[in-house]
């Protein structure tokens, strides 16, 4: 491209500092120039007048970003997310979904030496810094005639001292932060218990402002080849 064709309105696409961060900075891997196109048509009219190339010319667009800015106050908001993992040394530790699991598993079953791992991945994708105050994991064993059974907790367990931020953890925007928790954990807890089997689980975030971010529940990950849950 010439460089009027890169500066061209056709070849704009807005984000907030946060996303902007993510694409151009942290994960530009993940984000190809057809799924920035994508999202540009998506969610800009493609006729005039109300066309993005009708509205915003080089003149203008700078003042145009400020009046949207002094609009829009400061969010605060974070993503929270949880994978499975293996701890490779002393050092080092290596992830997979959660659906992946059993499957890894299996088909390198040396890992099957190495402690394992439910990371729970914290986002910022808020305009504001915020401040992580604790990480909890929370899970449910499978139960008959319920619906839903009741979660169990251990509020704010740091398994991997060495490893896991300290909180409370200042987290600025465009910023992520990973939390490690031990499978261990969980299943000595199954198996002291009753022989139950985990069946869900999710991450839950409490900032220092007293907001609540949960990820979303998942399936228990890690399941003997019996097909049994890993705290039986």
């Amino acid at each position: 491209m010439t460089d009027p064709e890169r500066a061209a309105i056709e070849n704009l696409i807005l984000l907030c500092k946060p996303h902007h961060k993510l694409v151009d900075t942290i994960e530009p891997q993940n984000y190809s120039v057809e799924i920035l196109a994508e999202w540009k048509r998506d969610n800009e009219p493609s006729e005039p007048p109300g066309s993005l190339g009708s509205i915003l010319t080089e003149s203008n667009l700078e003042k145009l970003l400020e009046e949207f800015a002094a609009k829009s106050g400061p969010v605060r908001r974070i993503d929270v997310a949880i994978s499975a993992g293996f701890v490779v040394n002393a050092t080092e530790f290596t992830s997979v979904p959660l659906d992946a699991f059993s499957l890894v598993l299996e088909l390198n079953p040396v890992l099957d030496k190495h402690p394992k791992l439910l990371i729970t991945d914290i986002r910022n994708v808020g305009s504001i810094a915020v401040s992580v105050a604790s990480i909890s994991i929370y899970w449910a064993f499978e139960a008959e005639d319920v619906d839903r059974p009741p979660e169990m907790t251990l509020l704010g367990r740091n398994d991997f001292g060495a490893s896991n931020p300290p909180l409370p953890y200042r987290l600025a925007d465009g910023e992520a932060v990973q939390w490690l928790t031990s499978m261990d954990t969980i299943r000595s807890i199954g198996v002291a218990a009753h022989p139950l089997v985990v069946e869900s689980l999710r991450a839950e975030v409490r900032l220092a402002t007293g907001e609540v971010v949960s990820s979303d529940v998942a399936g228990w990950p890690w399941r003997h080849p019996d097909g049994s849950g890993s705290a039986r």
